[in-house]
């Protein structure tokens, strides 16, 4: 992953400065760089050759600005916010300046005066950026198999992130897969003394809602067009010369591409993923009769369960296992260049929040919503495979975590709870991740989650938010024939239950790596039952492969009767308990099966393997030479 490394030091000592920048060249194209280079300081990045870091010194106030992303300003317009820029503004303004930044974005700022360096991301913390401290030093980077080089220690997985990865396939709050290294939460500032390299953690921004209970849904429609057209017209200020889009047969990304050709820069192309493209109904079908539409380019790229065997454990040294998305793992770190589609785009991406799920009823039921888990429990197939002592110890160390982020969601109405957490774990944890089709190969840009048209949507009162109702109403009004396409409900991306069990590389690989004595050498060795393991997966490799139907459903039609129906009292509380028996009928899962946990178990092992690789080690001797740099 791409951005910026620092390395803090309560004394002057070596350090190895360029094996951590090296570790962050993933692709042809990266470069490397050092922009301050002192016995107690240091500061780095690594990048895409197409996208250098912005870098800016004012010497005689002592302020150095290093910028990665595209960090926004709106003061009257939208304008990018360059380094030069903003140590201006720091040095006028302090770094209270730096809170008003929009777009994606890790900035930091070095202020040799104050004998401060302070490190702040956007509201959602689309750049991953992690940090640990050791002994008076502190180091910070984009990955963690930056730091050892850094710290001189080496990485440890961290057992509670174990739980968390496998209950939900990402680890939760600031937590990574590693013991003491944190990620830097969305919308925070990490200030870092330079003389003792203590750090202080702010969050400067944080989700809330203040609905106005009358607003109309005509009205509220009718201003998100506008905000949809002025975010559009904030990512593309620096006129980009190569756009696309990731397009799929759902209601936002073809709202972006409606809205980018109705503002008059329509993407250069458009690019869906999946097994098969030829799937009546599924979204790669839908995005091509959708890019036909406004004539634009449509590329289909293609990955199948017969190249994770290949890609596996390459994925899981870059990503950490930042999630569990399969698709990484066929795909590889590469997939988009290797396709053809270039380093040097910009990849325009319909991620939103304008309106997560249903209405829930109760605080139970929001966070049920987004974690799929009954809260106090763990999944039913993970409370077996632990052993007594070890599943109440993890049940807690759950229960904690969610607990500490509901709580933070300052408010008691559940759809504000379901929508925070929406935001803290859905957006940031799983989107935000690094992935096949997004950082680390090419550059993402997510009109619909600045910070303004999320201020938007914390105004719209609950029943508007709901399974994306004004953004339904707004594509009905403005954008009758885009919402006249049907929405995607056949599915065209890997069948992992028929894939794991099915005889080939694949089943090889995942068997081999959920044996107890491959796990027992992770921290899960301490934690899982080993009969229990050896049954649970006897059995699941056991079943006969069925492969998934891949015809259309009448999934898209029950979420739009739920959000017809949301608005009326009766029929809303009624909704919700016929929901989980509709979900059922129709075939919709309302939690993970033993396949996604399988997969869990096994992309668990091929982390603890890459671990063992020269990509995380502590490098042989320490002489601060920062090799591999421009």
């Amino acid at each position: 992953m791409a951005g910026i490394v620092a390395w803090v030091a309560s004394e002057p000592q070596p350090t190895a400065f360029g094996p951590a920048l090296d570790r962050l060249c993933h692709g042809r194209s990266f470069r490397s760089a050092v922009h301050a280079d002192g016995p107690a300081l240091k500061v780095g990045s690594s990048f895409r050759g197409s996208t250098p870091t912005d870098v800016h010194e004012i010497q005689q106030a002592a302020v150095l600005a290093v910028i990665y992303g595209s960090p926004l300003l709106r003061r009257g317009g939208w304008s990018r916010a360059t380094a030069a820029m903003v140590s201006e503004r720091f040095i006028e303004e302090g770094r209270e300046s730096l809170f008003e930044l929009d777009g994606s974005f890790v900035v930091l700022v070095v202020d040799r005066r104050a004998r401060q360096m302070h490190f702040v991301n956007d509201r959602i913390g689309s750049i991953p950026h992690v940090r640990a401290q050791r002994q008076g030093v502190f180091a910070a980077a984009p990955e963690a198999k930056a730091l050892p080089p850094l710290l001189g220690e080496p990485l440890e997985m961290d057992p509670a992130a174990l739980v968390s990865f496998l209950n939900l396939g990402y680890p939760l709050g600031e937590q990574t897969m590693f013991e003491a290294v944190s990620l830097l939460e969305p919308a925070t500032c990490l200030t870092v003394c330079l003389d003792t390299a203590a750090v202080g953690v702010e969050r400067y921004w944080d989700l809330r809602f203040s609905a106005s209970p009358g607003v109309a849904l005509r009205d509220a429609a009718n201003d998100l067009q506008e905000v949809m057209r002025d975010s559009i017209r904030g990512c593309l200020v620096d006129s980009p010369p190569a756009v696309g889009v990731l397009l799929t047969g759902g209601l936002d990304s073809r709202a972006l591409l409606g809205t980018m050709v109705a503002s008059g820069r329509p993407p250069d192309w458009t690019a869906t993923w999946g097994v098969r493209g030829d799937i009546p109904e599924s979204d790669p079908a839908i995005a091509r009769s959708l890019s036909d539409e406004f004539g634009v380019p449509h590329r289909f790229l293609r990955y199948g369960a017969e190249t994770v065997a290949r890609n596996a454990e390459a994925w899981a040294a870059v990503s950490e296992l930042s999630s569990d998305n399969g698709g990484n793992f066929a795909a590889g770190a590469s997939f988009m260049v290797d396709e053809g589609l270039g380093d040097e785009a910009v990849v325009m991406i319909g991620d939103q929040m304008f309106g997560p799920g249903g209405l829930p009823g109760t605080l139970v039921e929001a966070e049920q919503a987004i974690t799929r888990i009954e809260p106090g429990r763990m999944l039913p197939a993970l409370d077996s495979l632990f052993n007594e002592e070890r599943s109440h110890q993890a049940r807690g160390m759950l229960r904690a975590q969610l607990s500490r982020l509901v709580a933070q969601a300052g408010s008691g109405r559940p759809k504000d709870v379901q929508d925070y957490l929406f935001l803290h774990l859905y957006v940031f944890r799983w989107l935000c991740a690094a992935a096949y089709f997004r950082e680390p190969m090419v550059e993402p840009r997510r009109p619909f989650m600045l910070g303004s048209v999320i201020d938007f949507v914390s105004s719209l009162p609950p029943r508007l938010r709901v399974d994306k109702t004004v953004l339904v109403a707004a594509l009905k009004a403005s954008m009758p024939r885009l919402a006249s396409f049907p929405a995607a409900s056949a599915d065209s991306l890997i069948d992992w239950g028929f894939e794991m069990r099915r005889p080939g590389p694949l089943r090889e690989l995942v068997r081999g790596l959920v044996r107890q004595d491959v796990l027992g050498a992770t921290p899960l060795g301490g934690m899982l039952d080993g009969g229990s393991l050896d049954a649970f997966t006897a059995r699941f490799f056991a079943a006969d492969p069925r492969a998934l139907a891949r015809t259309p459903s009448v999934v898209p039609k029950v979420f739009a009767l739920r959000r017809l129906v949301t608005g009326n009292g009766v029929l809303g509380g009624l909704a919700r308990h016929v929901e989980p028996f509709v979900r059922k009928a129709v075939g919709v899962a309302a939690g993970v099966g033993d396949a996604r946990v399988v997969l869990r178990l096994a992309q668990i092992s091929l982390l603890q393997r890459a671990m063992r690789s020269d990509q995380f080690r502590v490098p042989r001797g320490t002489d601060g030479a920062a090799g591999g740099t421009v």
